[in-house]
């Protein structure tokens, strides 16, 4: 038995060179902004530092940028990197089912969207329309988009294997 499975889906190259191109030029506007008068030599230099490295912060953060669902042996922890994630238990999960969503048209868009209270639930996107949908006993609904229908639903198959084994190594049956 694996003691991971991971699902991941990244974002397309096109979002996260649009991601860099638009916040790195917000970073040295702010930057000049900020100076008054010409700078004194040591306040250039550490400004120029400054931007470096927040400029390789953030290009580093936008390469990273991808959806993931990962399947542990008692829990699965879904998220949206390089901000958030959310771990559930394998006992949480009442339902696991594929659907093909329009992150635009149902979410505004990619990236942690909605609630996982809402009827349509949250959704952790980095692009794709092929979604695996898992809906707790509490009746809350997380969604992690794929670019291919494929993916969506091996997440989901490993997802049922997971919940059966656990509850077969528990004697309780299955989902």
């Amino acid at each position: 038995m694996k003691d991971s499975v991971a699902f991941v889906s990244p974002a397309p190259i096109g979002a996260r060179i649009g991601v860099i191109c638009l916040f790195l030029p917000i970073l040295g506007v702010g930057s000049i902004a900020l100076l008054d008068s010409p700078p004194a030599l040591n306040s250039l230099v550490l400004i120029v530092v400054c931007l470096v490295f927040a400029g390789t912060l953030l290009i580093g953060a936008a390469w990273r940028t991808k959806a993931y669902l990962t399947i542990t042996g008692e829990e699965v922890v879904i998220g949206f990197a390089p901000l958030w994630r959310t771990r559930l238990s394998l006992n949480e999960i009442a339902d696991v089912s594929v659907r093909t969503i329009d992150p635009y048209a149902q979410y505004r868009g990619w990236g942690i969207k909605g609630s996982s209270k809402a009827a349509a639930g949250r959704l952790y996107s980095a692009g794709g329309t092929h979604s695996t949908v898992i809906r707790t006993t509490s009746q809350t609904t997380y969604l992690v988009a794929f670019g291919t229908l494929e993916t969506a639903q091996t997440a989901e198959t490993e997802l049922h294997r997971a919940k059966h084994r656990m509850h077969s190594a528990l004697g309780r049956g299955s989902m």
